[in-house]
């Protein structure tokens, strides 16, 4: 089944998007059957990038998973929002009631080819430099190690 989009707009970002991707990172990028999202893997971290309806627009997010169960505590959340004052771009938040994730979003419409492989770097850069931080603070498993896992 192809990807179903809720817009033109939507559908066009998506396949800029798609574009731009296969020039930065060439064969490591992979689209998500059925869903406007692809994936790719950098060094110790893995991103999704997502193209959503937004208004007349469509947004693009870049989210890489950092940890994935650490102890979810007051001293977490204020590590992660001072960190989150630090940050250029981006920022880390809780996916699900477990996970710490790293996410940027971007309009879809003005979005040029630098400017993602910009977001990209930073989502994957932040993410490789957190997770051996975080794990070794609030435990938890890095997302690449649970990724290695399930493959095995």
């Amino acid at each position: 089944m192809a990807t179903q989009f809720a817009s033109q707009a939507q559908e066009q970002v998506f396949q800029k998007v798609g574009l731009y991707l296969k020039e930065l990172y060439g064969e490591t990028v992979e689209q998500v059957e059925d869903k406007p999202i692809f994936l790719l893997a950098l060094g110790s971290a893995a991103a999704s990038i997502s193209v959503l309806p937004w208004g007349q627009d469509a947004v693009v997010t870049v989210r890489a998973w950092v940890v994935f169960g650490p102890r979810i505590s007051l001293e977490l959340c204020q590590f992660l929002l001072r960190e989150n004052g630090r940050l250029q771009f981006g920022a880390f938040g809780l996916a699900g009631d477990h996970d710490v994730c790293f996410r940027y979003s971007l309009v879809g419409s003005t979005l040029d080819r630098e400017e993602l492989g910009a977001a990209v770097r930073a989502v994957l850069g932040t993410a490789d430099d957190f997770d051996d931080v975080i794990k070794a603070r609030f435990g938890g498993q890095r997302a690449i190690d649970v990724v290695r896992e399930d493959e095995t």
